[in-house]
């Protein structure tokens, strides 16, 4: 059977031939059809470009008379003058076509022009709020209007004194008089009303799913008010809680149009998130470590404000946690700037029941364990974004993401070898820190042409100490130094036959360290750079979109160790081609398919040579021979409404596991060794589902998947397959009880199965949340039961490989009550007189 996937040195060339063809040919026939997308641009802006962009048509207007009217619009497969039709909306402008001559202009001649921008409570844009302009005198209208998508209007009237009065849908009239026509921002408060002594408020769907793309809105959720970015994004559809995208795979996290580490979202509280959209069809934009783009936006101040909100969180379980953070956002003139910190002490306690069988020739070797890991840890750690709008053209931003903490572990030890007992307990202390900063610079060139630098560094330091009390004792230590630095420059561009997007990258990772065994010490040293560039181009035609893309990596590694010398001095060089097709069905219904290459590359710890005590009768020990896992996705995707349906093929080569091995030689009486290895091929299949409505008030998440996998592999000298097909489904249901509070259920079945050699049992989960905000919305209370019935057994498995079979059973702190209180000092208004290069590194730590 030939392999479609295998790739030949000129299949990128054949691709990229290909693709330039068949946009140049679609060019052609739709030639006189215009598909844009303006955002926030003048009228003006929006006209000329129109014009610049066919030659059927010319288009006159006044440059000065329309310049104030700011557009938001996606023109889709349209003639010219559909399009200015579409452009124009509501606002008081003409269009006026004689033959082939198109005249556009305001139909109000008037001096004034009333402008301004019209917002929620949260700072939201209200889209198509109505303003009528009235005479203080006699209340006759003098001008009128409708807000764009952003908010904005603009409204000609010739008087210098007006009453304006702004009414939306859920929120409550507003009557103000302004003497001047900049009318600066109105914010809107909500409206609520009793039916029947209910209490009803105008309500926004927070979730909105389209093809390949989740987007929430946390700012109107109640995921604000759960702990940190990392808990957020557990609770987002499209993602499962251990953050993996629903067809499986880990998604490149992205801050405020930077890619961050996990150990960076993990500084940043829910109360300063804007919006989180999951993106499952990237471009090759960003990483090829990853299958999908988490995109997070924080909030930023609107005019010249000043906020602050302290919040404390307390969690009992089997021990007590407890976390405090303060949070500051600010706005003056052109700069905004947020400031977070917390410190969190935590306590837990895991009890892991293992069994390790060893089938021999001569005998077979029996082994149970029940370890309980008691944990105590200090962390603080801090964020601090600043964004400068130096034009509106140009921004500059800055990120800084710290934490420094401490670890100590006690782990109690029961264990029997064929019936021998080996009781022992093991102690550990860590400690940790991380500094990382970067700067961003973005450049608007103009309508169509955007520039972007990025630049950042981060230090990390580790350091831990263990000693096991058994015969005979072991103690171990090691120490990470790691300095890591990237950059990125981005271009994108939208030209007439395609959108452009190109970019060229380089990080770079350094680490000295060491690790000691006894009385057996080595020192290391790791030099890791990847570089490389990337090219993308889509294309709309009418009802269908094409985007195919091709991003070159080349991973240059060296590692060499004080005693055993250079243990691997690599290059590889890689290409990740990309191509996804979209076709609108209907208004409503639109159906996708995408191909394209990840690559996993093994951690540094994995690839560290150091042997590591595991218990009495194992240890665990780094693989420096380690290659990246490169997985082939084919994915076809269908949305309607609100619901989003997929089936996906992923053939993974070199897949990295952790796997024992029998060893006849025995290190301090150890004869099973763990070690990663590259597992030569597993494939499956995964279907998923999710769908987003609402009963009345009720707001609902339904999700769920399906995995079929195909996994061969040897198991006491014979091959074994796994292809025990599993299933899981989580619903989300969200019950405003009241204008004041909220009742979140949520509930997880996994019916089990096979991943990649291991085994899981089926297990389920329910949570309760409960969210009162009083004193005016300053004084937020959140109660969470999680895992009431503690059930949570996701981390229970069997393992066969070779002549071993080991089994997991863990209890871990998962059934816990979480108690957090907030409270906004509210905004106090002030005197008016941002891509990391080196994220793949960060993640490997």
């Amino acid at each position: 059977m030939k392999n479609i996937f295998k790739q030949t040195p000129d299949s990128s060339k054949t691709i990229c031939l290909l693709l330039f063809f068949l946009l140049a040919f679609v060019q052609q026939s739709y030639g006189q059809r215009i598909t844009r997308q303006y955002n926030n641009v003048s009228f003006s802006e929006a006209l000329k470009d129109l014009n610049a962009r066919q030659h059927k048509y010319t288009i006159n207007f006044v440059y000065d008379e329309l310049e104030d009217f700011k557009v938001t619009k996606s023109i889709r497969n349209m003639s010219v003058p559909n399009a200015i039709m579409q452009l124009i909306g509501f606002y008081p402008i003409r269009m006026t076509q004689v033959e082939n001559n198109i005249m556009v202009e305001c139909r109000q001649k008037s001096t004034l022009r009333y402008k301004g921008r019209i917002v929620d409570e949260r700072g939201n844009a209200a889209e198509y709020a109505t303003i009528a302009l009235l005479s203080p005198i006699d209340s006759t209208i003098v001008g009128q209007g409708v807000s764009n998508e952003n908010g904005y209007f603009v409204i000609p009237s010739n008087y210098r004194k007006v009453l304006a009065r702004i009414t939306y849908i859920g929120y409550k009239t507003v009557n103000r008089i302004f003497n001047n026509t900049e009318m600066g921002i109105i914010r809107l408060q909500p409206k609520t009303m009793t039916v029947k002594g209910v209490v009803v408020k105008g309500k926004r769907n927070t979730v909105k799913v389209g093809l390949n793309k989740i987007t929430v809105d946390v700012a109107h959720s109640y995921l604000q008010y759960m702990g940190k970015v990392t808990d957020v994004l557990g609770m987002i559809p499209g993602l499962t809680s251990d953050l993996q995208l629903l067809e499986g795979g880990t998604p490149t996290f992205v801050l405020n149009g930077r890619p961050v580490s996990m150990a960076e979202l993990k500084a940043i509280p829910a109360s300063q998130v804007n919006k989180i959209v999951v993106d499952s069809n990237p471009t090759v934009e960003y990483s090829a470590s990853n299958k999908g783009v988490v995109y997070i936006t924080t909030k930023t101040a609107l005019g010249n404000t000043l906020s602050t909100e302290l919040s404390n969180t307390s969690i009992f379980a089997r021990n007590y946690v407890d976390m405090a953070n303060v949070s500051i956002n600010e706005k003056y003139k052109k700069v905004s700037n947020i400031l977070t910190a917390g410190f969190s002490y935590l306590s837990t306690t895991q009890i892991d029941k293992t069994t390790e069988t060893v089938f021999l020739p001569q005998k077979d070797i029996e082994s149970a364990k029940e370890r309980h890991t008691i944990g105590n840890a200090r962390t603080f750690e801090w964020f601090y974004s600043m964004n400068w709008e130096i034009s509106r053209q140009q921004s500059f931003g800055f990120q800084y993401t710290g934490n420094i903490g401490n670890t100590h572990i006690k782990e109690p030890t029961w264990q029997t070898m064929n019936g021998t007992e080996m009781t022992f307990n093991q102690k550990k202390r860590g400690a940790d820190y991380l500094h990382s900063a970067s700067v961003n610079y973005r450049n608007e060139i103009d309508s169509t042409r955007t520039l972007s630098i990025i630049a950042d560094y981060a230090q990390n330091h580790s350091d831990e100490t263990g000693l096991a009390a058994t015969v005979p004792a072991v103690a171990t230590a090691s120490e990470g130094k790691y300095h890591i630095g990237g950059t990125r420059l981005s271009y994108n561009s939208r030209r007439k036959w395609a959108n452009v997007s190109m970019g060229l990258f380089f990080s770079t990772m350094n680490n000295k360290g060491n690790y000691a065994y006894n009385a057996d010490v080595e020192t290391y040293d790791t030099h890791e750079s990847l570089y490389g560039a990337y090219l993308s181009l889509s294309r709309q035609f009418s009802s269908f979109y094409l985007q195919g893309g091709l991003r070159m990596e080349a991973d240059r590694r060296k590692l060499e160790t004080g005693v055993s010398g250079t243990f691997t001095d690599s290059t590889v060089w890689k290409l990740f081609p990309n191509l996804v097709a979209k076709k609108q069905l209907t208004a409503k219904s639109s159906v996708s398919l995408s191909v394209g290459q990840t690559i996993g590359r093994p951690s540094f710890s994995n690839l560290n040579p150091g042997l590591y005590y595991y218990d009495a009768i194992s240890y665990k020990v780094g693989n420096p021979q380690l290659k990246p896992n490169v997985t082939t996705n084919i994915k076809l995707s269908y949305n309607y409404g609100n619901l989003l349906a997929s089936v996906a093929y992923n053939r993974s080569k070199d897949r990295i596991v952790d796997l024992p091995f029998w060893t006849e030689t025995s290190v301090d009486n150890k004869n099973i060794k763990f070690m990663p290895v590259n597992f030569n091929k597993s494939e499956n299949i995964v279907a998923t589902a999710l769908y987003n409505f609402s009963i009345g008030p009720v707001q609902v998440d339904l999700t769920g998947s399906f995995v079929q996998p195909f996994v061969k592999a040897n198991y006491l000298g014979e091959e074994h397959s796994w292809n025990k097909a599993s299933w899981d489904i989580n619903a989300n249901a969200q019950w405003p009880l009241n204008n004041h509070s909220i009742l979140v259920f949520d509930a997880y079945f996994d019916s089990g199965g096979t991943s990649t050699l291991f085994d899981h049992k089926s297990w389920w989960t329910m949570d309760l949340v409960y969210i009162l905000r009083i004193m005016k919305g300053k004084l937020n209370l959140t109660v969470a039961a999680n895992d009431i019935f503690h059930t949570d057994r996701s981390n229970n498995w069997t393992m066969k490989y070779n002549n071993i079979r080991t089994t997991m059973d863990t209890n871990g702190d998962t059934q816990r009550l979480v108690v957090k209180l907030s409270y906004n000092f509210g905004t106090l208004k002030l005197d008016s007189t941002k891509k990391s290069a080196s994220k793949d590194f960060l993640n490997r730590l």
